[in-house]
């Protein structure tokens, strides 16, 4: 939901009786009697979220088998925690609630979502020199979100907004993230764990529910893995971003063997080796070699061998179109 900011102003009275200033352009009745703050608009916009008390209790009971992964109250900690200095965070401004609403405010992006900008504007993918400094605007906020020791654990086309003049990306919903979990030092007893702040060795995450879109979730979230790499889960989900952002196409409709598109993405063959299919076939269009190594280190189905930010972050296809875009 979008709203207007608005903003105190000193009133002086013209009588002692209640007043409506019809000049206010939309701002609410002021109560003008002298010494009274009232309120008038600003042309600030924020986005608020609200979610229903009713539904929060009804899908956070205490059955963990049935519980809903995404909660209000979840997002709002890891937003702290996240904290208001990353530009490609959304920034909490706020939160508030009553008997009836919980209500998240934040910043208002103008630009619509990732997916609506690829689709209007770009349905057979973005250019490579634009799709690079979109991506890497969303690296660069989820390495921030993994150095803090959380995972978005949903990440998607849907939850990258575009702000302001330069479609800067901004990340959004984070009520499945998750805490990533690290090791207890020298504890080789018991299977207890703390955050990233101890800066020993990451744990795997115990989950009890699946959650996060199908067209973006990682194959081992899909299968109901009892544990899972939750970094990993989230370089999945960024490499379906990326894929999506050059082709303007969905690799897969799910992350199954059944799935066509999930087949040929885990064939050796189909997207990987141009000499056996024609890339305007599988692709839709000619990529470099260098993005499709990207893609194919970040689409491994096994987690174990899947990249890490800080291999794709040094990854050929950014250093060359850097230099490209330098004139060296």
């Amino acid at each position: 939901m979008k709203g207007v900011v608005l903003r105190r102003r000193q009133l002086i009275a013209t009588n002692e009786c209640d007043q409506t200033d019809d000049s206010n352009d939309g701002a609410l009745p002021n109560k003008q009697l002298n010494g009274d703050r009232s309120w008038e608009k600003t042309n600030q916009y924020v986005a608020i979220k609200v979610d229903k008390r009713s539904v929060i209790m009804r899908l956070h009971n205490g059955n963990t088998t049935n519980r809903n992964p995404e909660n209000p109250w979840k997002e709002i900690s890891v937003m702290q925690l996240l904290g208001s200095e990353h530009p490609i965070i959304v920034k909490l401004l706020g939160a508030f609630s009553n008997d009836q609403s919980l209500y998240e405010v934040m910043h208002y992006c103008s630009g619509g979502n990732l997916s609506t900008f690829i689709l209007q504007h770009h349905p057979q993918g973005v250019p490579d020199a634009q799709a690079k400094s979109m991506f890497q605007q969303i690296l660069d906020g989820v390495y921030y979100m993994h150095s803090k020791g959380v995972c978005h654990h949903d990440l998607s086309t849907n939850n990258i907004l575009l702000d302001g003049d330069n479609n800067t990306c901004i990340i959004i919903d984070f009520g499945m993230s998750l805490r990533v979990p690290y090791s207890y030092p020298d504890d080789r007893f018991t299977d207890d764990v703390t955050d990233i702040s101890i800066d020993t060795t990451r744990r795997l995450i115990h989950t009890h529910t699946f959650c996060g879109k199908m067209h973006f979730v990682a194959p081992e979230i899909y299968q109901k893995a009892y544990k899972f790499d939750g970094p990993a889960a989230d370089i999945w989900s960024l490499g379906v971003i990326l894929f999506v952002l050059l082709t303007g196409k969905q690799p897969y409709e799910r992350p199954d063997d059944n799935d066509q598109g999930y087949h040929d993405l885990i064939d050796p063959s189909y997207y990987w080796d141009a000499s056996k299919v024609n890339p305007c076939l599988s692709w839709g269009k000619e990529l470099s070699v260098d993005v499709v190594d990207l893609l194919q280190n970040m689409l491994c189905p096994d987690p174990r061998n899947r990249a890490s930010l800080g291999w794709i972050t040094m990854h050929a296809w950014f250093k060359k179109l850097n230099q490209r875009q330098s004139g060296e």
